[in-house]
């Protein structure tokens, strides 16, 4: 799984996420929208090669600070998420993150 570049989740009501996904340091496409995450495991931030990342429509709750260090990150999907994210969004905005609401 070290070379896994690829990661579609979506539509499977998972809700807790391990530590352990920040290994996938290859990863480019997370899709973890439409389950029931309530919050992303903080090494979500060790995921350098990450560029589009979808947790839309999870009832989210919290947001690790690490992901703001997701250098490649170009895509943001937080569409359907209730949670207040105006600094998060400011600050990925600032890195030039494309972001859906």
């Amino acid at each position: 799984m070290s070379q896994l570049k690829l990661l579609y989740l979506s539509n499977n009501y998972i809700n807790i996420l391990p530590e352990s996904l920040g290994k996938l340091d290859l990863l480019t496409e997370l899709r973890l929208g439409d389950n029931l995450l309530n919050t992303l495991p903080e090494s979500i931030g060790n995921l350098t090669s990450l560029r589009r990342l979808d947790i839309g429509n999870n009832p989210i709750q919290r947001i690790p600070d690490s992901i703001t260090s997701l250098r490649n990150l170009s895509s943001l999907f937080l569409k359907g998420i209730n949670k207040d994210l105006s600094s998060l969004i400011k600050i990925l905005k600032q890195k030039k993150v494309s972001i859906t609401i």
